[in-house]
């Protein structure tokens, strides 16, 4: 990935806005999608929850892990550190579920794959969620003390 753009400190405080949302989101998907549907109309909306889970799943994967493919307005983690290789180095490595979700979200979510017809529809929503906290908590904590407060969605 080329050298980003150092963004300011308003920019970064408004992206924040947008990250603790992906973090709400996929709180409230993860707790929706949970549960056993009694009917089709359940059935269905449990495929929303969990479609909501996948997206904010992947977005947030996005953010910490900047793809190759990143675009100069995408908001990464990156970019509210001092030091951009000072993030690579201390969050967590993406665990083997991470990885393969990845994939799963874009062949079976996001893109009208063939693979479809193949790969397994099971998620395991609460696996992902706690693979993927690490790293979550691990940017708070590890963030400049004046940008602790943008992320409430981090609280403990």
């Amino acid at each position: 990935m080329k050298q980003r753009e150092p963004r300011t400190g308003q920019e970064l405080e408004s992206a924040a806005v947008h990250v603790n949302y992906e973090i709400t989101m996929l709180h409230i998907a993860l707790k929706l999608s949970c549960g056993e549907p009694q009917n089709d109309f359940d059935a269905a909306r449990k495929n929303c929850y969990l479609e909501s889970f996948v997206l904010h799943f992947r977005n947030l994967v996005d953010f910490l892990y900047e793809p190759r493919n990143a675009k100069p307005d995408d908001i990464l983690a990156i970019d509210f550190f001092p030091d951009p290789n000072a993030w690579k180095t201390i969050r967590p490595a993406k665990t083997a579920e991470i990885l393969d979700a990845e994939t799963r979200v874009n062949k079976l979510a996001v893109h009208l794959t063939y693979d479809r017809q193949v790969l397994p529809p099971n998620w395991g929503t609460s696996k992902l969620y706690s693979d993927l906290e690490p790293a979550l908590r691990s940017f708070q904590k590890n963030l400049l003390y004046e940008r602790k407060d943008w992320f409430p969605s981090l609280r403990s």
